[in-house]
């Protein structure tokens, strides 16, 4: 189990907003879809569980986890589960110019990696994250003059001149400042910038990631799902969001009437966003 919610109470400005005694739990494996109509505290909800809560807020849960045990007792708890833990908010907020910066300060408590940008680099590229900016061979032929990406890919040894395609876009994709980007791209640049740890971690908490995204990237943001939970079997994930375009679902969970329940119903898609393969990636 990599997560146990309980006794949960909820109060926004004075006023109940969530109250479980039950509450849920998260298995290794699990892919949770936690819904719920606009206002009904999701993303309060997840935000207790990551000790983010916003002002006016006041919150008491039993929050445990088989390896730390109950993360409200104890401080050290708390710090290993969040290093643990990958983390997307719904916010796009971004404290770096480079989108670069922003991964490698998503991996500075992973001492294991040895080569954090040339690690960010083939992230990026094996999950195709560049698509939202870069999708042909015009952009790649006048990106590569820019000064930030050529140097991004000579830190990892590769010579500029002579880097594939897939390389030129992640490393222009990369150099780019979050703020200049538009709200799909900031979305998906939020989503990588807390995923590229996903690998050392074992839960992932994703908030309303389908915010902002057109038909493509929706359809990407799916892919890269099945494929972290096809790669890593053991990781139990949450995805806060009222879509079920991700086919790799295994569990909804439910606010309603200030309590979560969990729905038994045969978990559907209505494949508005095209075809799946066998696999359950979108084609």
């Amino acid at each position: 189990m990599v997560l146990s919610v309980r006794n949960i109470d909820i109060k926004i400005n004075g006023e109940r907003k969530v109250a479980s005694e039950t509450g849920f739990e998260v298995r290794s494996g699990d892919v949770v879809l936690l819904s719920g109509k606009n206002g009904c505290g999701k993303s309060t909800v997840i935000k207790m569980i990551m000790d983010d809560l916003d002002s006016g807020i006041k919150a008491t849960a039993d929050i445990g986890h088989d390896s730390y045990g109950d993360i409200m007792q104890s401080r050290e708890a708390r710090k290993r589960f969040n290093q643990s833990t990958c983390y997307v908010p719904q916010a796009d907020e971004f404290e770096a110019s480079h989108l670069l910066d922003c991964c490698l300060t998503s991996l500075i408590s992973i001492p294991a990696i040895h080569e954090p940008v040339r690690y960010i680099l083939d992230f990026v590229t094996k999950h195709r994250f560049y698509t939202v900016c870069y999708s042909d061979a015009e952009h790649i032929k006048l990106g590569i003059r820019d000064g930030y990406s050529r140097r991004l890919l000579a830190k990892c040894g590769i010579d500029p001149t002579e880097a594939t395609q897939e390389d030129i876009k992640a490393a222009l994709f990369l150099a780019k400042n979050p703020e200049r980007m538009s709200g799909g791209q900031k979305k998906i640049a939020n989503i990588l910038s807390a995923l590229v740890r996903c690998e050392y971690s074992d839960l992932l908490i994703i908030d309303e990631p389908l915010n902002a995204l057109d038909y493509d990237n929706v359809r990407l943001f799916s892919n890269i799902i099945n494929r972290i939970h096809l790669e890593q079997p053991n990781v139990g994930i949450i995805i806060v969001t009222h879509c079920r375009a991700m086919p790799c679902l295994n569990r909804i969970l439910t606010i309603a009437n200030n309590t979560i329940t969990e729905d038994n119903t045969e978990i559907f898609c209505n494949s508005c966003f095209g075809e799946m393969d066998t696999n359950g990636y979108y084609i």
